[in-house]
């Protein structure tokens, strides 16, 4: 059982690994190793390079669009800002009108009652005999 666990051990070894991997897989030379290397980190480089530029041409796009986005936001807000203002001064007009329809009423009831007018008062009993 020990001579079984020594082959075991020997079979599995990292020396007798490489050996029987060796014979079996072809290592390529050193040149053509440093050849491929160099020709990915060359289409890497370039790929990057092309990726680049791609990006900072949809992102110049992209700007663009929002620009005119936001110019066009810009000018409908400005057009609903006039419309308000242009609401609330009507509104202000209208408030000062009333206002003074109100006085001059309150006024020439004033001047009715102190010469001697009399103001006609509904009371609920005459609202249900109409």
């Amino acid at each position: 059982l020990c001579f079984v666990a020594m082959g075991l051990n020997w079979c599995t070894s990292l020396r007798v690994a490489h050996h029987f991997a060796s014979s079996i897989i072809e290592v390529p030379p050193l040149e053509a190793v440093s050849q491929t290397c160099h020709k990915a980190y060359n289409v890497t480089r370039e790929e990057r390079l092309r990726y680049t530029k791609c990006v900072e041409s949809q992102l110049g796009q992209c700007n663009e669009r929002l620009d005119r986005s936001k110019g066009m936001e810009d000018q409908r807000v400005k057009v609903v800002l006039m419309h308000n203002a242009d609401v609330l001064k009507r509104a202000e007009e209208m408030s000062v009108q009333c206002s003074d329809s109100y006085a001059t009423l309150r006024l020439a009831l004033q001047d009715w009652t102190s010469n001697g007018g009399s103001i006609p008062m509904k009371s609920s009993n005459s609202l249900l005999n109409l």
